[in-house]
């Protein structure tokens, strides 16, 4: 069956009981031609890497994103190396997908709040780190590090994908990602119609292509979070999977 690449829904929605569930949900989505698998993150039984590498194992064609972890959970390197490791795992499937998270959560965690600034440094590095650069002395609004390396080899194209709630943000995503995840609350109003253009008109690079050519270019749009939420299939210029 040809892969759907406009629809994608979230594997593990809401509070699942157990992360198993996962394994028929792919398994299922595979079979119905589904072009891409999206994974969300919870502080219990859902952490995105591990939910990540087994998507990645028992799936062939979807598209695999984090839909969203938070950049203040990881150090950067940990997250590159996530990033990288899927991708190869996967054949270049995989595709990093960051979020600004819930301040009040963090609050609590003793976590610090995410700023756009420091989204936009954070995609900057792994892009850097990535292409196989070694990262001296960086002080930016992601943080201060000594040196950042993973690989002098590498030369990986990653997309990366941001969930997006309001306009700055949707900003964010046209100028410095690849890929965003919208948020159904935004949906339908002249605010957000004005909020697209926006994204469309400011991003950065054409969507990655999979490997027979066509591009993978699906939008998703979460009800609250709790379900795998309705479908938008966009201009082209945000994907979602194979590069």
């Amino acid at each position: 069956m040809d892969s759907l690449n406009e629809l994608g829904f979230y594997t593990l929605a809401g509070a699942p009981s157990s992360p198993r569930v996962l394994i028929d949900e792919v398994q299922a989505a595979e079979r119905l031609g589904i072009g891409s698998v999206f994974i969300s993150e919870r502080f219990n039984i859902k952490e995105a890497a591990t939910l990540s590498g087994a998507v990645g194992a028992i799936s062939q064609g979807l598209g695999i994103a984090t839909a969203a972890t938070n950049q203040n959970t990881r150090h950067p390197i940990v997250t590159a190396s996530f990033a990288t490791t899927m991708h190869r795992l996967t054949g270049g499937r995989f595709t990093l997908g960051l979020g600004r998270g819930i301040d009040m959560v963090f609050d609590m965690l003793g976590l610090p709040r995410i700023k756009t600034a420091e989204m936009e440094d954070v995609a900057g590095l792994m892009r850097r780190l990535w292409r196989g650069e070694m990262i001296f002395g960086h002080d930016g609004p992601a943080g201060k590090f000594g040196m950042l390396s993973l690989d002098p080899t590498f030369d990986e194209a990653i997309p990366l994908l941001l969930t997006a709630f309001a306009p700055r943000s949707l900003r964010l995503a046209g100028r410095a990602f690849d890929a965003v995840v919208l948020h159904t609350l935004r949906i339908g109003g002249p605010s957000w119609r004005i909020d697209i253009t926006t994204l469309y008109r400011t991003r950065r690079c054409p969507a990655p292509r999979d490997r027979g050519g066509s591009q993978r270019r699906a939008l998703s749009a979460r009800k609250g979070g709790r379900g795998p939420g309705q479908l938008v299939s966009p201009a082209p210029g945000a994907s979602v999977g194979r590069t």
